[in-house]
Order: C-alpha cells, then structure tokens, then sequence
C-alpha cells in the first residue's frame, strides 16, 4: 500500500458521511496492511473472513481504481425493470448506453 492509498483510506475510514461499507472496506484494508490477521479483522470490522479476503485480494489486484463499486453480479438485483424506468423517464439513460 502506498502512502497515497494510506491516506486516502485513513479519510474515508474517519468519515461521517461516506457511505458506511466504504468506510468499513476502508478499515478492513488499513489494518490489513498493518499486518492484523484477517479472523481478527473480521471481528474488529463486523465482517466475515470470507469478506476480509475477497476485499484484500480485489484490492491487490485493482488498488483504490474501482474502490467503492459493487462488483457485477452482486448486489440486489433490481425490483424494477430497465425497460419501465426509461419508459418513465422518457428514454434510455445515455450513461447506460455508453457504458452497455
């Protein structure tokens, strides 16, 4: 982890008004690099061990690049349909499209 990252992490995990799994990602990856166990982060930061590693390993591999992104695939799916809500909203979303 570089002194950046640090930082930046060090920010969130203080924040008041970051959403609370960032803040708690944060945490987890601070006292990972601090060399904490992972069992003993899972019950410092009210997660799973399963978590601890999946959150150290996506961070290994993608630094703070997609920090804070719901990995496709995960999540709750959406109780409305695509289709329904650019109805509503008079088209298709041109975020979306460009992304898609």
């Amino acid at each position: 982890m570089s002194e950046s990252q640090r930082e930046i992490l060090e920010r969130l995990a203080a924040s008041q008004t970051a959403a609370y799994r960032e803040v708690q990602r944060a945490r987890v990856l601070l006292l990972a690099a601090d060399g904490v166990a992972n069992a003993q982060i899972a019950t410092e930061t009210g997660v799973t061990p399963v978590t601890v590693r999946a959150w150290r390993k996506r961070f290994a591999e993608q630094g703070l690049t997609k920090f804070g992104k719901v990995v496709p695939g995960r999540g709750r799916p959406p109780e409305i349909p695509q289709d329904k809500i650019e109805e509503s909203a008079g088209g298709p979303d041109p975020q979306l499209q460009a992304e898609g």
